[in-house]
């Protein structure tokens, strides 16, 4: 399978504190990615990254868009990526419905009422969105990157605030998702969780990558996380 999405050497900070040092990661397509690392490693500034809403202060992210090789913050890369960040882009003065509907008149994409059905959301789509749980809220951010045919979906802690069968209804969309084609990155701090979707996996330390690679080496991965930098550099002299 070929990349999708290929970053080299991404580094980062802010107000002086370092949040990535020369991180590397690619993204298959038809491939679900585990992206895991405690909170604060620096997952989230990764995935912001990726979706061209923040350049990074060095290294590159390359998206493949048909075919050509786009820039990540490029107007095409960003309409062949949906992200959903931990915390939903929504308006708390729309309904849930409204607020999807605004989502795909904006995209031009999807179907409001499939995504409703999916993610479960009819008993709240009459509710305003300033209203809803943290997860319901999580579930509309969901919906919104689903609305679109995005090529690459980066979701970030995605079952945060969700229940056991709201996390099932959603591993099962995904898997649907990747299955038509699509390159996921699923960040988490859950190892357990990644190991029920992902097809990769990769482990980010402190702002460093120290893992990635098949799910087969998810012990690996795991050892990484405790380990930190150190694991690398023991792997890489083995």
């Amino acid at each position: 399978m070929s990349n999708v999405v290929t970053a080299r050497g991404l580094g980062h900070g802010f107000g002086g504190e370092v949040a990535l040092v020369d991180v590397d990661l690619c993204l298959r397509r038809a491939c679900i990615t585990g992206f895991l690392g405690k909170n604060g490693a620096g997952k989230s500034t990764t995935m912001r990254i990726l979706a061209g809403v923040l350049i990074p202060a060095c290294g590159s992210v390359i998206v493949d868009v048909d075919g050509r090789s786009c820039r990540a913050h490029s107007a095409a890369a960003r309409k062949s990526i949906a992200w959903a960040p931990e915390e939903p882009a929504v308006h708390p003065g729309l309904s849930v419905r409204e607020q999807l509907r605004f989502a795909q008149a904006l995209r031009g994409e999807g179907d409001v009422d499939d995504v409703i059905a999916a993610l479960h959301l009819e008993p709240v789509v009459a509710r305003l969105c300033g209203a809803l749980s943290k997860g319901t809220r999580q579930r509309v951010g969901i919906a919104q990157a689903l609305l679109t045919r995005a090529q690459v979906l980066l979701l970030d802690e995605p079952t945060a605030g969700l229940d056991p069968t709201e996390v099932e209804a959603l591993r099962k969309l995904l898997l649907r998702r990747r299955d038509e084609g699509a390159a996921i990155l699923w960040s988490s701090h859950v190892a357990a969780e990644i190991e029920a979707v992902a097809d990769d996996v990769c482990v980010l330390h402190r702002g460093r990558m120290v893992h990635h690679g098949e799910r087969a080496t998810l012990a690996q991965a795991l050892t990484a996380l405790h380990a930190g930098p150190a694991a690398k550099k023991a792997e890489a002299t083995s």
